[in-house]
This record gives C-alpha cells, structure tokens and sequence, in this order.
C-alpha cells in the first residue's frame, strides 16, 4: 500500500485557525455542538437543528422544567487490517445542548429528522400564548380600585 501525504501550506493553516471558531467542529477535538435556530409564533415554538451523519436512533430529545435537551452520540469508521486512512477529520463524539424553553406543553411535543436536520415543534401551553385585553371606557381603573378598597376599609 503506497503512503500519501497531505500538504497543508502555512496559509491554509493560517485560516483555518481563523475561521475554526466559527464552525461547530474544532478540528483535532472530538467535541462537537449543534447549531440552531430556535423560532417563535403565537402558538409554538420551533427548533431546528443540523446534525449530519446521524441516525435518528442516535438523537435523544427530553424536556423537563422549562430546558429542552438534545443528545446525540456519532461513531467514527475505524481502521482495519486492509483499509489505512490517509486523512481522518471525522471523529467519536457524544453532545449534549439545552435550550430553555419555557411554557412549552410537554406532552404534546413532536419532532422529526430528515436529511440531517432535526426540526422540534413545541406547543404552548395556553397560560404562555399572549392574551388580548381589552381597554373599558368610563373611570380609571385606579380610581375603581381605590373606591373598593376604601369599601373594605369602612366596614
């Protein structure tokens, strides 16, 4: 089997390094943390998440108090006795985000992954969605108050 070497020049490297803080993998790490948009409209929130080459059965999804969480775990291709790796960027890694997520209803929660996107749509429960409240005519409504509480006051 014939060796092959990969040339990096100096200013490759260079940029690399700069730009290696923008990228969700940091090259010679196998740490690796998903990016994502989380949304929102008057009934629910939205998540969405890239996560190449993952399985679904690899993606965790949990919520409790408020916090969304999403795990996942990615095995690497390893070495056999016939095939040797020449470059080898892609790694094991295991992640772990959370998103708070506040008033969400928890049991009504649904997700789905597809093309290495995951998307999660997360209800609001009715006590978060906005109330319209409507403006009465006649006196201020401190002056309303006042009057009941001289009210109790006097009895």
């Amino acid at each position: 089997m014939t060796t092959m070497t990969l040339y990096r020049s100096p200013f490759s490297s260079l940029l690399d390094d700069f730009f290696s803080d923008m990228t969700p993998y940091k090259r010679g790490q196998s740490t690796y943390t998903p990016v994502a948009n989380l949304r929102e409209t008057e009934d629910n929130f939205l998540v969405s998440t890239e996560m190449p080459g993952l399985n679904r059965e690899d993606i965790d999804l949990q919520y409790s108090d408020g916090i969304l969480t999403i795990r996942g775990k990615r095995e690497s291709v390893s070495e056999s006795e016939d095939v040797k790796f020449h470059l080898k960027e892609r790694s094991s890694c295991e992640f772990r985000r959370n998103l708070a997520v506040p008033g969400v209803d928890g049991n009504a929660i649904q997700a789905s992954y597809d093309n290495g996107i995951l998307n999660i749509l997360l209800p609001k429960q009715e006590t978060s969605k906005p109330k319209r409240i409507t403006i009465g005519e006649g006196k201020n409504i401190m002056e309303k108050v006042s009057e009941k509480l001289k009210a109790i006051g006097s009895k």
